[in-house]
């Protein structure tokens, strides 16, 4: 069956049937009552029925593998299965359109075991700008596990969380993409774990894989593996091990008969990434955008490849977007990987483990305060300077390290919000029985169930057992 228009398009229609004169035609009327709904943030792309236009998106969208589904948002456009987002953009992909924004509207990707791909055109996005395509374990929970709308958004949709806690709250983060014309950075981020579903703190830096560790590898010209002046083709996979753990998260770059490969992967990263198994098996959210920032706060993407360029409206072009799809594929499985014999521990002082025993240790890899470096004063971007206490708030982020002196014997110049780089260390760490890093899971390896789980559900539903059914093309038009 063909669904009617969204709730707030059939509720726009309403009124301007009721409305409509001679004086006020119901096409005015109409107009005016879509915008109003576009002002509280109703914006949507629907897979059928009439559309319904804003400011924010218009026009349509194929999304293969996923059925009926609705993207929310602003500055984004829709044409057949490309989007086109202008800098300062976001969406989300939820499952209903309603004129309320909910939790239990917000759809859910189950991605652990499968791989997700599309083609970007990042021809325009210039240095110090990031078009970031990403997974999120939301919605947020506060305390007491009740869905939490948050507060200080940062521009980000309600119940919204991810690693760095920009909408207020901590969720983990799976960065698929994070990339201009010069820098492509993949970065999985974990967190403590959840009590009530609610997430207390995060690993902000994440274990990253980046193009410009690679000479040559990525940008704009013909000498680069990777040309950014021409579209190329993002995959993602999630292999699982024997135990059904997430055991990698291998990216791959694709462009005419060539490849780069930023793959978080080994025996150094195992356990990290075995953390995120959980929140995987519960499905994430998926989250598009388009920022940037002055080019200090953005050195942690392009740094060393882009020099003093900042993002902003008047330098930040469009990027693309299209042919977003889900392989059902079941990827093969990763065997676990144990420490090279002989391999050094990274920090000198802690003892190699065992040579007839499991490794006891593991790396760690953080951001911290670094005393050597002096104080400055932060410029807020436009953003941040919305909410009053993103500096009180912000700890570490972007490779600096932030603090609010309240206007009392600031260290950078009277400024009230001071920053300095922040120092990124390595170091081994024993494994216990609990903890973040830990792995508490006593119960025996079993095999992974041979049928896939659904690609999705709301977050209300429970989770169906039977494989999805191949997906039809599906074309999208809405705001």
């Amino acid at each position: 069956p063909v669904p009617g228009p969204p709730p707030a398009c059939a509720l726009a229609a309403r009124l301007a049937d009721s409305r409509g004169s001679a004086a006020s035609p119901r096409s005015l009327v109409m107009a005016s009552a879509r915008r109003w709904f576009a002002a509280l943030g109703l914006s949507c792309l629907h897979a059928h029925g009439q559309v319904c236009e804003s400011s924010g998106m218009r026009g349509v969208l194929a999304i293969s593998g996923l059925p009926q589904m609705y993207l929310a948002g602003t500055g984004a456009q829709g044409s057949g299965s490309a989007l086109t987002m202008q800098y300062n953009s976001g969406i989300s992909v939820l499952t209903t359109c309603d004129e309320e924004f909910s939790p239990q509207s917000i759809a859910r990707l189950y991605l652990l075991g499968k791989s997700i791909s599309f083609t970007v055109d990042l021809s325009d996005v210039t240095c110090g700008c990031n078009l970031a395509f990403y997974l999120i374990g939301g919605p947020a929970q506060d305390e007491r596990g009740a869905y939490d709308r948050g507060e200080g958004l940062n521009h980000q949709p309600p119940y919204y969380c991810d690693a760095n806690k920009v909408g207020g709250h901590w969720c983990p983060e799976l960065d698929i993409m994070e990339a201009n014309a010069h820098a492509f950075q993949v970065t999985a981020h974990m967190c403590e774990a959840p009590v009530n579903g609610h997430y207390s703190m995060c690993d902000r830096a994440g274990i990253a894989e980046q193009s410009r560790w690679r000479k040559d590898a990525y940008g704009p010209g013909g000498g680069f593996t990777i040309d950014t002046r021409r579209p190329f083709t993002v995959r993602a996979e999630f292999p699982q091990n024997a135990e059904g753990q997430l055991a990698g998260v291998r990216t791959l770059l694709l462009q005419d008969d060539r490849q780069l490969v930023l793959s978080l992967t080994g025996w150094h990263n195992q356990k990290y990434l075995e953390e995120l198994t959980e929140v995987m098996e519960s499905g994430m959210n998926l989250r598009i955008t388009y920022w940037g920032s002055d080019y200090k706060i953005m050195e942690f993407l392009d740094s060393g490849v882009c020099g003093d360029e900042n993002c902003t409206a008047d330098t930040a072009g469009d990027a693309r977007i299209s042919n977003i799809a889900i392989d059902y594929a079941p990827l093969p499985q990763v065997p676990k990987v144990q420490r090279p014999p002989g391999q050094a521990p990274v920090a000198p002082w802690l003892p190699a483990p065992s040579t007839t025993t499991a490794p006891a240790h593991e790396i760690v890899r953080r951001w911290v305060p670094n005393e050597r470096e002096p104080w400055q004063c932060h410029t807020y971007t436009p953003e941040q300077i919305k909410d009053p206490r993103w500096c009180e708030k912000a700890g570490i982020m972007y490779g600096f390290e932030f603090a609010d002196n309240g206007g009392r014997n600031s260290p950078c110049g009277g400024c009230w919000c001071c920053k300095r780089k922040a120092r990124f260390e390595s170091f081994r760490r024993r494994i216990t029985t609990t903890g973040a890093f830990a792995s508490t899971s006593t119960a025996p390896a079993t095999t992974p169930a041979a049928v896939p789980a659904p690609l999705f559900v709301p977050v209300a539903a429970p989770t169906p057992q039977l494989p999805p059914p191949p997906p039809p093309a599906v074309s999208w038009s809405g705001v």
